[in-house]
């Protein structure tokens, strides 16, 4: 009888604290089963006209305007030097994108990643193919000069089109877009990757 009580004492505890213990223990386990999961990763683009638990835009110099791309419009439009554009991420990115449209030749932009100038060419990032988005004469959408981002046509063939811009880049917490020179372009937005609940 004896050495049935030292066992039960060593599984359930004996005196004023026994009880106690299994009580928290059972309360411990209770909670890891209701704790909640952890929230999922969600990826999307995000308009710079709209927000998002994924990112923040901030804003120098241009304005919102709609210049005749419906599927997009408005954007965040910057001409000539001075104006830009900083994406902040909630969580470091991995190639993160952006998406611009209506740059020409006169147009050129610089990217910071980091807070550091980021050159861009063939090896640090990459093009996708442009969307038309009304009339559009010229065959080309935008291109990396001299390290900057640059239109492909001239003013006088037009580029009603717009395309992403993906960086080679890990651990990205800003980008900064730049305007530099030009008669004037649109910033559409950003691709973006959060582990957020709800809506990203």
């Amino acid at each position: 009888m004896r050495e049935w009580l030292v066992v039960a004492c060593v599984l359930i505890g004996c005196g004023p604290n026994g009880h106690k213990a299994q009580v928290d223990a059972n309360a411990a386990s209770d909670a890891a089963v209701d704790a909640p999961p952890d929230a999922p990763l969600q990826c999307g683009f995000v308009a710079s006209t709209s927000t998002s638990q994924a990112l923040s835009f901030t804003f120098v110099g241009g304005s919102v305007q709609s210049f005749g791309c419906a599927p997009i419009d408005p954007t965040y439009w910057m001409s000539g030097a001075g104006m830009s554009v900083t994406i902040t991420f909630a969580q470091p990115q991995s190639s993160p994108s952006l998406r611009v449209w209506g740059m020409n030749t006169d147009d050129t932009a610089s990217i910071e990643v980091n807070g550091a100038p980021y050159t861009l060419d063939a090896t640090s990032a990459s093009i996708a193919p442009k969307v038309v988005c009304g009339v559009s004469p010229g065959p080309n959408g935008v291109a990396f000069v001299s390290g900057n981002l640059a239109g492909a046509n001239t003013p006088g063939e037009g580029n009603y089109s717009y395309q992403d811009v993906t960086l080679n880049a890990a651990n990205v917490t800003t980008v900064k877009l730049g305007g530099l020179t030009g008669a004037g372009w649109g910033f559409v937005g950003a691709n973006a990757c959060a582990s957020v609940t709800g809506p990203l």
